[in-house]
């Protein structure tokens, strides 16, 4: 092959690796939900390339979504992901400081992943991938023209139901979005007694779940707003003990955890109201998979809600 072919070839494939969702050199990060009706806040760091939403909604929703950069400078390049992580969409149609968004986009796959990156400020994706190839660092060498270029935006995020109904972003949240795009409104417990209120059901149905890593301390995410469930499974035997530490370390939501065992028993519960750490140990019932659920409740709700950090380590037979 000679010098003048080979030399193409490269600077293709270059421009083409910039260009990839799923391609991008990067950290793995974790996905966190987002529901119908969320408007939250975030940031590209230098630390990571990329963020992943899962969008909590059923195929054949319409998402009305909105990426804004928060200030000036930074340029979001945003894509839809199916469930098995191959892409939908994408949208850069503007350079730097201007919004991207997905308007009564109807969705093709349940659990879509949103994935924000950050562009060169004047890279919109029309333009030619000859062109990208001019990012350079002023020494010669390519930057490439996607995944290297971090800030602050915000999302807003909206939907229309297959049944027809509106969420528009800043809605009240719902507890549950069935598998024919219908709404069900979790019924808020009636008191008028003095004394412990109670607590709504749960409907882990949706709930967004990783593995455990048993002894190893995990962080999560629940936004202000929304019903974001956060399950993390783990497989045990009868008769197995299991170490639980449950910590708030960021925002000011109140947090409830519950264990569930596979035959849907709760085995632990408990919430952090104005503490802001537990710790438990107790013996497993029965063998099987395991889920701890991590979610927001209105027990004495802040005046500002904030979205809220936490972090759960579990430890079995310790």
């Amino acid at each position: 092959m000679s010098i003048n072919v080979a030399k193409p070839i490269v600077m293709f494939l270059m421009i083409w690796t910039s260009f990839s969702p799923v391609k991008v050199n990067a950290q793995a990060v974790q996905s966190t939900p987002l529901n119908c009706g969320d408007i939250i806040e975030s940031e590209l760091l230098g630390d990571q390339y990329y963020q992943d939403y899962v969008l909590r909604v059923q195929a054949g929703t319409k998402l009305d979504l909105t990426v804004t950069p928060i200030g000036s400078g930074f340029n979001p390049f945003i894509f839809v992901l199916d469930a098995g992580g191959s892409e939908i969409v994408r949208s850069n149609k503007a350079a730097a400081s201007e919004s991207e968004e997905f308007l009564e986009y109807p969705i093709s796959s349940s659990n879509a992943t949103l994935r924000v990156l950050g562009a060169a400020p004047t890279l919109i994706d029309e333009l030619t991938w000859a062109r990208a190839i001019d990012f350079t660092n002023g020494d010669g060498r390519v930057v490439p023209a996607v995944g290297s270029y971090f800030g602050a935006y915000s999302i807003s995020f909206g939907c229309t139901l297959r049944d027809g109904t509106v969420i528009e972003p800043g809605d009240y949240p719902v507890e549950n979005i069935s598998s024919s795009g219908g709404l069900t409104l979790a019924a808020a417990p009636v008191f008028s007694g003095t004394g412990f209120p109670g607590l709504g059901p749960v409907d882990f149905a949706n709930a967004f779940k990783l593995p455990l890593s048993l002894g190893a301390s995990m962080p999560g995410s629940i936004p202000p707003t929304g019903d974001a469930i956060l399950g993390l499974t783990f497989d045990a035997s009868a008769g197995d003990t299991f170490a639980l530490d449950f910590a708030r370390t960021a925002g000011n939501l109140n947090l409830g955890v519950v264990i569930l065992s596979a035959n849907n028993e709760v085995v632990f519960q408990a919430s952090l109201v104005t503490s802001e750490s537990l710790s438990t140990r107790l013996t497993l019932p029965s063998t099987g998979q395991y889920t701890i659920g991590v979610f927001r409740i209105d027990l004495l709700p802040p005046a500002a809600p904030e979205a809220t950090q936490f972090q759960v380590t579990g430890t079995l037979n310790p």
